[in-house]
This record gives structure tokens, sequence and C-alpha cells, in this order.
């Protein structure tokens, strides 16, 4: 598991560069929040629920790549790159929100109607879930804000030689 969460981070790395390593520290972030409140509710870590981790996880880096690939479309449309990021992640947002809801649905069903390993996938799912959407939404556009800060004056100053 640790390889397969060091290979995707070194792909983002790789091929957003700069995004890729806010990716990389909110999906961090979110990992380590994850596991922390299930050791606060004393969660036995199973197989299934180790499950349910990786597929938040892939879906951590799912919402990343629908919200880079938007402001990569941006960024080819000529927007400036404030405009991409603010249009990024508000186009991206309602998508992310609609699997996150409709994957946490389905935990919630199979923790109901399922036996105690389904009910761990759907604890770990659920949990991890519930918090990205606030990194999606807040974390990572302030850590892009400030981290393309300088990229902003760069292109301000060029602006203004022109």
């Amino acid at each position: 598991m640790l390889g397969a969460f060091g290979a995707v981070l070194i792909f983002m790395l790789i091929y957003y560069r700069f995004a890729g390593l806010v990716a990389c520290v909110a999906l961090g972030a979110n990992l380590l929040l994850t596991l922390a409140f299930m050791v606060t509710i004393d969660a036995t870590f199973t197989l299934p629920g180790l499950a349910g981790l990786v597929l938040m996880l892939g879906m951590a880096v799912d919402a990343n790549i629908l919200i880079y690939e938007r402001l990569r479309e941006e960024r080819e449309r000529d927007a400036s790159l404030s405009q991409a990021i603010r249009n990024g992640y508000d186009h991206a947002f309602p998508t992310i929100i609609d699997t996150h809801l409709s994957s946490i649905a389905t935990a919630i069903v199979l923790y109901v109607v399922g036996n105690d390993q389904l009910k761990g996938f759907g604890i770990s799912l659920t949990v991890g879930l519930n918090h990205q959407p606030v990194h999606v939404a807040v974390h990572d556009p302030c850590h892009v804000r400030f981290l393309a800060g300088q990229e902003l004056a760069e292109e301000a100053e060029h602006a203004a030689a022109l």
C-alpha cells in the first residue's frame, strides 16, 4: 500500500509539478486526519477498512486531477492565473461533491446492511470522504494561491514591462 501511495505521489509531482506538490500535501493531510480519527474512535483496521482508505485516497487523487485539468484548460484559454485558479476550483467542485455524496451514501448502505467487515469499509470510506471536500474547497486553493503568489507577481511585473 505504501509503495503504491508513493508511486502516486511521485507521478503527481512529475506530471503536475507545482500543483502536484499541493496535491501531495493535501493527500498526506487527508490520510493523516483520517487515520487520526480512526485511532481516536479506536477502530480496528481490517483488510476491508484498508480498502476503504485506498478508495478514499483514490478519490482524493481524482478530485485533484479534476481541478488541475480544469486549471490547465483555463490557462489554455488565456485566462490569468488568478482567474484560472478561481474557475478551476469553481467548475470542478460540484462534480467532486456529487461523487463524494454518492460514495458516502453507498458506504452508509454497506454499513447498515453489511456484516462487520463491510462496516469497517463503510466507516473508513465515510470518515475519509467527509472531510475531503474541506481540503478541496479550503486547503488546496489557499496553498495554490499562496504558492502561486510568486508567479502572479512575475506575471504582473512582465505585464508592466510591456
